[in-house]
């Protein structure tokens, strides 16, 4: 018996040092992006972001990821007079999921991926113009409000609309 359960032990411990691996592969690498116009922003007052995109790409230590977005002038961005502002952040997702942003700014997870297009939610994710690790640039909440969770669909879009 005992012959038996050390070859079970053994693929049982290979599976499970192959689930963070397999996990990462869920990732789809590429550009993805969404473009909102004035009659879906007119349907969510508080939905305050106006475009975003979103560069996925395989680092060596898993998934690392630069969003971009334009602040839409209403919500709390608007309150904030952030509307029309570019803001941005950088971060790495952990075996796949979730992401977090770099010196402590939240994240987001994917919450659904296909082939032409994704999901992201959050319900706290610190976007900055400028450097916010040094405590010096404007800060906003990529959700819709604090501890609100938001998700955002964006599709697969060509290299250049995420900035290479």
């Amino acid at each position: 018996m005992r012959k038996a359960r050390v070859p079970s032990t053994i693929f049982t411990s290979l599976a499970l040092l192959a689930a963070p691996a397999a996990a990462a592969q869920t990732w789809p690498e590429g550009c993805f992006t969404r473009h909102y116009d004035a009659a879906h922003l007119a349907a969510h007052p508080d939905q305050i972001v106006e475009r975003v995109s979103l560069r996925l790409r395989r680092e060596d230590f898993g998934m690392g990821f630069r969003l971009i977005a334009r602040l839409a002038p209403q919500g709390h961005t608007g309150l904030a007079g952030f509307g029309g502002m570019i803001m941005s952040e950088e971060g790495q997702c952990t075996d796949g999921q979730p992401c977090y942003v770099y010196c402590d700014g939240g994240g987001f997870t994917l919450t659904r991926a296909s082939e032409d297009s994704i999901d992201i939610t959050t319900d706290h994710m610190r976007i900055a113009r400028g450097d916010a690790c040094d405590g010096t640039s404007e800060v906003s909440d990529l959700s819709e409000g604090p501890g609100q969770s938001t998700t955002y669909r964006l599709y697969r879009s060509r290299d250049q609309l995420c900035g290479g």
